[in-house]
């Protein structure tokens, strides 16, 4: 009886952790898509700005200057984030030693080569 006990106690961890990590992990899917589009609107500014300057004959060096840098503090967020997503992700394939396809997220057979759910190799 304690076996089983243990093996539901272990499998409710299990779950537990594998949702804690889904819900962190939507949550910075959603940060990372919001820095994106964050980027992209800076990335246009900046084009618009050295556009309307080299219309008028006069680039403002100041104004183009401090778009750069909002391009780029918002660019290191993105990387951030990615790099943060990236952990859980590997986090949520490694859970309680068990392997995880890289593509389908499917637990794999301990020493199989290609994923029975998706048949993406297994990488090494």
């Amino acid at each position: 009886m304690e076996n089983w006990k243990e093996a539901l106690d272990r499998g409710v961890l299990a779950v537990s952790v594998k949702t804690e990590a889904m819900v962190e992990s939507g949550r910075v899917r959603s940060a990372l898509t919001a820095a994106r589009r964050d980027m992209e609107a800076a990335v246009n500014d900046l084009g618009f700005q050295y556009y309307n300057g080299w219309l008028s004959g006069g680039l403002d060096d100041a104004a183009l200057l401090a778009a750069c840098q909002r391009v780029q503090e918002i660019h290191g967020e993105v990387l951030a984030l990615q790099n943060r997503l990236d952990r859980i992700q590997a986090g949520r394939r490694t859970a309680e030693g068990a392997a995880f396809c890289a593509a389908c997220g499917k637990k794999l057979i301990p020493g199989s080569r290609y994923c029975d759910g998706c048949g993406a190799p297994v990488g090494r």
